[in-house]
C-alpha cells in the first residue's frame, strides 16, 4: 500500500527514455530488515556502488549516504512513522516502505 492507502503492485520510473518496472528490477536481489525495526536495518543487495535516500512520508530526505553490497542503517533517533528507503545504483532505483515502530 501506498502512503493514500492504495494497493500498489509496482512503481515503475521513466529514466533517459526507457521505463524500468521495479518487479524487473533489484526486487528479487534486495533485503531490508528487520522491517518493522525500532533502532536499525540492513541492507542487503547484490550491486556495488549504490547510494540510499532514507524519506519521510513528507519527501524530505532524512538521511543519505554511499555502500557497497550491504549496509547498516542507524534509526535509534528517528520518529516512529513510515519512512521510504531509496536504493539507487546507476540508473536502477527501488524504493522500500520501512516501519519505525
Amino acid at each position: 500500500m501506498d502512503s493514500l492507502s492504495n494497493n500498489v503492485e509496482y512503481v515503475i520510473f521513466l529514466t533517459e527514455n526507457k521505463t524500468t518496472a521495479v518487479n524487473d528490477l533489484l526486487s528479487n536481489s534486495v533485503s531490508v530488515f528487520p522491517n518493522p525495526t525500532s533502532d536499525k536495518i540492513i541492507v542487503n543487495i547484490d550491486l556495488n556502488n549504490c547510494n540510499y535516500e532514507l524519506v519521510d512520508v513528507k519527501g524530505i530526505v532524512i538521511t543519505s549516504d554511499n555502500f557497497n553490497y550491504n549496509t547498516e542503517i542507524d534509526l535509534s533517533k528517528n520518529a516512529k512513522e513510515i519512512y521510504f528507503l531509496k536504493l539507487k545504483s546507476q540508473n536502477e532505483i527501488i524504493t522500500k516502505k520501512i516501519i519505525i515502530e
